[in-house]
This record gives structure tokens, C-alpha cells and sequence, in this order.
């Protein structure tokens, strides 16, 4: 189940179809720390959680997104307990990255690369 993909909706169908069928469930997450997090916020709820897929390439959008670092250490990932995802955006990345400010008269759109 990748909840970048499916969105919790279908992730709430997907939930409920493994465990009537009795199977356990594996989360699958590439992406960036602020899906990381919430994945591991919707797998905690599930009752037969099996596995957190991560993926661990040195990419700076996987750290450097968020102040958080949200990875596992010795096997094992820990779901965050701040605010919300317990993650907060760097605005200096977000900054870097910015393609076009909604809203204003005459966007400046550039390249993210």
C-alpha cells in the first residue's frame, strides 16, 4: 500500500480488505519525509501492520525538506509526536524549489533543476 498513490480513502478500503481477509499489511513509501511521516501515522492505526517499506537514497528532498529527520534507525521507525505529522517544512528548501507562487499578478515560474 503506497499512501502517496492511494490516498487515505483508498488506503481505508485496502486496510479493511486485509484484515477481513486476516493478512498483514506492508506500506510501501519513496518519497519525501512528509509522506514518510504520514505513512507511518495511517500504519500505526492498522491492526496487523507487517512492514515500512523506505527507500534511504541520499536525495535532497528526503533531507532536507523537513527539519525532522523521519528514518529508521536499526530496523525500526518511530512515528513522530509533534503537531500534525510531526514534521515542519524547511522554508529555505521550499524556497529553492519553488516553481510559481499562486496568487500573485505575474508569477515568476523558474526551474526546479
Amino acid at each position: 500500500m503506497d499512501l502517496a498513490r492511494n490516498g487515505f480513502t483508498e488506503a481505508a478500503y485496502i486496510k479493511s480488505r486485509v484484515e477481513e481477509i486476516g493478512a498483514r499489511l506492508c506500506n510501501h513509501c519513496y518519497t519525501t519525509p512528509i509522506t514518510v511521516a504520514a505513512s507511518l501515522h495511517w500504519l500505526s492505526t492498522c491492526r496487523d501492520a507487517f512492514l515500512f517499506e523506505d527507500c534511504v537514497e541520499d536525495s535532497p528532498l528526503r533531507h532536507e525538506l523537513t527539519n525532522e529527520t523521519v528514518q529508521a534507525n536499526d530496523g525500526w521507525a518511530h512515528v513522530t509526536d509533534g503537531p500534525g505529522l510531526g514534521v515542519t517544512l524547511n522554508e529555505e528548501v521550499v524556497a529553492k524549489y519553488l516553481v510559481a507562487e499562486s496568487g500573485t499578478e505575474n508569477a515568476e515560474v523558474r526551474s526546479a533543476f
